[in-house]
């Protein structure tokens, strides 16, 4: 998902700014995951430096009331729960694992996967050397918007 959201509080002690959010999907489970940027919380009057997160486990997501059609993915007030990895960007000691976070809708655009050939090519074709882009068959993944 393209931008940026910043939470800050204190007066820039407790800062943490989340990008480039994305949803793992596996079946009725989802992984919400983000890139971030956050200050540790020391105390009330001491700024932390900020520190950097990938691909960030922050959340997990109740996926049951996923429906797909027409080349939509739609999701209504989905619970989601807050990650023991996730507590790091949040000040560690506000929040616990588990804790219910506010809860997430979308709808997104998909293209189902393609079934292979039946016929060889009479050319070789090249080969992928990175991971093909996923799709709603295999570990599907979906940009949160």
């Amino acid at each position: 998902l393209p931008g940026t959201v910043t939470f800050t509080g204190h007066k820039g002690i407790l800062e943490t700014t989340l990008s480039n959010l994305r949803l793992r999907i596996d079946g009725t489970k989802g992984t919400l995951i983000a890139d971030a940027q956050a200050r540790p919380f020391i105390d009330t009057t001491t700024k932390g430096e900020l520190e950097d997160y990938r691909n960030l486990e922050l959340a997990d997501v109740d996926l049951k009331g996923l429906t797909g059609a027409d080349g939509q993915l739609r999701l209504k007030d989905a619970k989601v729960t807050l990650k023991d990895s996730g507590r790091a960007v949040f000040g560690q000691t506000f929040y616990d694992a588990g804790q219910e976070l506010d809860s997430l809708s979308f709808t997104a655009d998909y293209a189902a996967a393609q079934e292979p050939s039946a016929q060889p090519s009479e050319q070789p074709q090249p080969t992928r050397t990175s991971t093909p882009a996923p799709s709603l068959t295999v570990a599907s993944w979906c940009h949160v918007a």
